[in-house]
């Protein structure tokens, strides 16, 4: 039974508006009811070389009810059956065509009498299923296996794009528990090694030079107050449990109805603004950190009745808006960051903001309320103002020519929507494969091809080659969701002068293009990391070129032996600032710790002697 034909326009916004991958599969089965009224929906998963399919999300009437845990195996089960065939299976009645256990399980559990499984195709390969169930007998048709033939590989791109997305939020946990472990070991746990040494010293003093046991206690005193000041900075960029598996917009509605729920006679309001886009780690935690902050000093302060809470995706930042009406304060009364009566309030917002290069601003008078709001930048590169401002364009008033290619008309028309925001970018033409891509860069000779890495008949790196091999100005931007310092490393050997991964910001994309017009190499942060441990062979100035000048800087006095506190006195940085840039130096070097991302460099060529 197929009905009102699928709304594209909405399965575009489906996946781009959300980086979480329950709520893109709750959105998809919405959009999926206009079409074919179903009362169950499951999506399945295959890793690839994987005998098992993950049953990653149940929905049954319109909820939620399963979104992990168990797994079904390949070779017996009705969703495995579809991904072998590559076709839709079909079961009018459960009841009666029953082949494997998992069809039985379906009929006693959720009373399910028919059921469809759609295999979802994407680049090429069936990554899962999305099975669809109702309980009556023969309620889906001919003409329901026909739509949903149709829809395999739109649907399929959504839930593998959703899909990795989630598995790049899971490496970058990954990646933030390393570096913090290395963090603690570099700092804390030096310090206390220090501490205790200390101590020792002056107990043995104690028993011939009293004076001199009082020094070695105070030096000692010392080396505590400045592990517990590393340690509280530590406990400022801990990634905090809900973060882990709720979008931030969804983490911070949770903290504010958790307040009108606590406090009563509070009224409470959160909005959305725009479409979220994927944030670093330590970005969506700062900002979740403040809310959460400033909720509990409402709480225990402000004696509100109305408080609202407003998240904002603006073109190339993020900003957070938290208004009550309550007492309000004198924000001058307030102790400075650097003030030794510092403590976990409106000081330690700015050091969040400061930490990942944001800004935050508080408005409050007496009997009047008080606004705050917090903004960063939408790609963590760059200091956010708090008045919006258009990322930096090429100097010439021209418009940058780009040509689109890449084999999912979404994915095309996604990448449009974003780049026609730029009045000084404009989309010449698109492209699905190599043969036609080639054929339009003859004809519109554009300045930037960006250029999926899978494309049908050859890959997205030999057309980059091709690309080059025709002598033009074209410049390639390898836009892909798949990473690997091999990949990236045949990228560039062929010539492609970008490689970025598809979770990144509209904005950071512009960016990106206005800086390959400019004629500088573009890569990815995460790609970058990748690429350090396939040095080999490749242009020094490919990887010395994703190192910004401050962090050359800071690199510079890392190799002079300064800790982060005299880096921050010698480039007028506060300490935070100096651990974000050390952070992400590691990260692009490839490096767990100070002296690996020393070697590394010294092996670029980037320090010398």
């Amino acid at each position: 039974m197929g009905g009102t034909p699928i709304d594209y326009p909405e399965l575009i916004s489906i996946a781009v508006s959300s980086v979480d991958f329950d709520e893109v599969c709750t959105r998809l089965s919405e959009l999926v009811q206009r079409t074919l009224r179903h009362e169950w929906m499951r999506i399945c998963l295959h890793p690839q070389h994987d005998d098992e399919l993950q049953a990653r999300l149940t929905i049954t009437g319109g909820r939620v009810v399963q979104t992990s845990g168990s797994t079904l195996p390949l070779h017996d089960s009705l969703p495995g059956t579809a991904i072998a065939t590559g076709r839709p299976v079909v079961r009018s009645d459960l009841l009666e065509e029953s082949v494997h256990p998992d069809e039985r399980a379906l009929a006693l559990e959720h009373g399910l009498r028919s059921v469809l499984v759609l295999p979802l195709v994407s680049n090429g390969r069936t990554v899962g299923t999305m099975d669809l169930g109702s309980s009556r007998p023969m309620h889906f048709a001919e003409t329901a296996v026909q739509w949903a033939e149709e829809m395999a590989p739109h649907i399929g791109a959504v839930v593998e794009h959703a899909w990795l997305l989630e598995e790049s939020k899971e490496l970058s946990k990954i990646s933030e528990r390393r570096r913090l472990a290395w963090e603690i070991h570099d700092t804390v746990v030096q310090t206390l090694i220090g501490f205790v040494l200390q101590l020792e010293l002056a107990q043995r003093c104690l028993r011939t030079d009293v004076p001199r046991a009082i020094l070695e206690v105070g030096r000692a005193h010392e080396m505590a107050r400045q592990c517990l000041e590393e340690t509280r900075h530590l406990v400022l960029n801990l990634r905090p449990p809900l973060l882990e598996r709720s979008s931030l917009s969804e983490a911070i509605a949770r903290e504010l109805e958790k307040l009108e729920a606590e406090v009563p006679g509070v009224q409470a309001k959160f909005s959305l603004e725009g479409s979220p886009v994927h944030l670093q780690s330590d970005a969506e935690t700062a900002l979740y950190r403040v809310a959460q902050e400033t909720f509990t000093n409402i709480r225990k302060h402000a004696r509100a009745s109305v408080v609202s809470a407003a998240l904002s995706y603006l073109p190339d930042a993020v900003r957070l808006t938290i208004r009550d009406n309550g007492v309000g304060f004198d924000p001058a009364a307030l102790p400075g960051p650097d003030s030794e009566d510092a403590h976990f309030g409106i000081t330690a917002a700015h050091q969040r903001m400061q930490s990942v290069c944001g800004q935050l601003r508080v408005v409050s008078l007496p009997g009047e309320g008080t606004t705050l709001t917090a903004q960063i930048p939408a790609d963590g590169t760059a200091n956010a103002d708090l008045a919006p401002r258009r990322p930096d364009r090429p100097a010439e008033a021209a418009s940058i020519r780009v040509l689109l290619v890449d084999d999912h008309t979404v994915v095309r028309q996604g990448l449009r929507h974003i780049l026609e925001q730029a009045p000084d970018i404009s989309v010449v033409d698109e492209a699905s494969e190599s043969g036609e891509a080639l054929e339009k860069v003859r004809r519109h000779r554009p300045d930037v091809a960006i250029v999926d890495v899978q494309l049908p008949g050859t890959s997205g790196i030999d057309l980059v080659r091709e690309i080059g091999d025709l002598g033009l100005e074209t410049r390639s931007l390898i836009l892909s969701a798949h990473r690997g310092g091999d990949l990236v490393l045949r990228a560039i050997r062929a010539g492609a002068h970008g490689y970025l991964l598809k979770d990144i910001a509209g904005s950071a994309l512009i960016e990106a293009i206005y800086a390959l017009h400019r004629g500088e190499m573009v890569l990815h942060p995460i790609v970058s990391n990748d690429l350090a441990t396939n040095l080999g062979g490749i242009r020094e100035e490919a990887v010395t070129q994703t190192l910004t000048a401050r962090e050359l800087d800071v690199l510079r006095l890392i190799a002079l032996g300064l800790r982060n506190k005299e880096i921050a006195r010698k480039l007028y940085l506060t300490e935070a600032t100096v651990k974000y840039h050390v952070a992400h130096l590691l990260g692009k070097l490839g490096a767990d710790s100070r002296t690996e991302a020393l070697v590394n460099a010294q092996k670029l060529g980037i320090l010398t002697g």
